[in-house]
């Protein structure tokens, strides 16, 4: 049995100094805190792999899929407002990470919900300015009003869009 004496015990406690049992002590449990360490580090790395694997696997579904293959996607039917001032465009051109639509005015279309969310945040400031006051902003108007008519289909959307696709390919005959 080895006595303590003081500083010199501290220093063998860190395994630099001390009897030859005390070395022996030290070095099982320096590899058995290795072992642990390594048992950790394994299952990290196995974590870490399956989450890189679920990764790529939904990187490559997601590119797979286009934004109209969506399956969380939610189609609506709508009916956008007339003009209202002779500056506005007749027809409204929205587009979602480079993809476009042109609808009509005041015609029932059906779109994906992305395309909705563009709309909502289309808006124009509207300002008032009276003499001698500093111009203030009293609301905002949105570029394209729309009436939501009911939920559609991704099936309805495709087949919309095939239908104009060909209307627009017989205008061109």
């Amino acid at each position: 049995m080895v006595e303590k004496n003081g500083p010199k015990d501290e220093v063998e406690d860190l395994g630099l100094k001390g009897t030859s049992s005390r070395k022996t002590t030290s070095r099982r449990s320096t590899n058995s805190k290795n072992k642990d360490f390594e048992e950790l580090k394994a299952k990290y790395d196995a974590q870490s792999k399956a989450l890189d694997a679920q990764s790529k696997a939904l990187s490559a579904e997601k590119a797979k899929n286009k934004s109209y293959d969506r399956v969380d996607s939610k189609f609506w039917w709508v009916k956008f407002a007339p003009k209202s001032n002779p500056n506005q465009e007749n027809q409204v051109t929205l587009g979602v990470n480079g993809e476009m639509l042109v609808m009509q005015r005041n015609v029932e279309v059906i779109i994906p919900s992305s395309y909705l969310e563009v709309c909502d945040h289309a808006v124009v400031a509207q300002y008032r300015q009276m003499p001698g006051e500093p111009r203030r902003k009293i609301g905002e108007v949105k570029t394209f009003p729309y009436q939501l008519l009911r939920p559609g289909t991704q099936k309805e959307f495709r087949a919309k869009l095939k239908e104009a696709c060909d209307d627009r390919n017989n205008r061109k005959l």
